[in-house]
């Protein structure tokens, strides 16, 4: 038996997956791996990973492969869990304000 997601991650997935619904975006929450599949994405299917990083909860992206570009096994970190917004409107495609993480 797999263990569930944290309550506090549990609300990260679905805070995510409702943000990128609000922008047009397909995404479905899976609490048991701790990731949101994202199907509508402009850049195509991806998925935001919730996994540790820099001693706290991190949202990690997962893009589809590309033609001579090696896959990121794990993903790649965008930004800490509770910045859902910023998350979302990367996936998007909404260019993030300079300076920002």
């Amino acid at each position: 038996m797999s263990a569930q997601i944290s309550d506090p991650a549990g609300h990260a997935l679905r805070g995510l997956a409702v943000e990128l619904r609000s922008r047009g975006v397909e995404a479905t929450e899976d609490r048991e791996r701790g990731l949101v599949l994202v199907t509508g994405a402009p850049s195509g299917r991806s998925s935001a990973l919730l996994r540790p990083h820099r001693g706290d909860l991190w949202w990690w992206i997962r893009r589809p492969i590309q033609d001579g570009v090696p896959p990121a096994p794990s993903g790649i970190p965008l930004a800490p869990a509770h910045r859902t917004s910023h998350v979302a409107g990367r996936i998007a495609g909404v260019p993030a304000p300079d300076g920002a993480v």
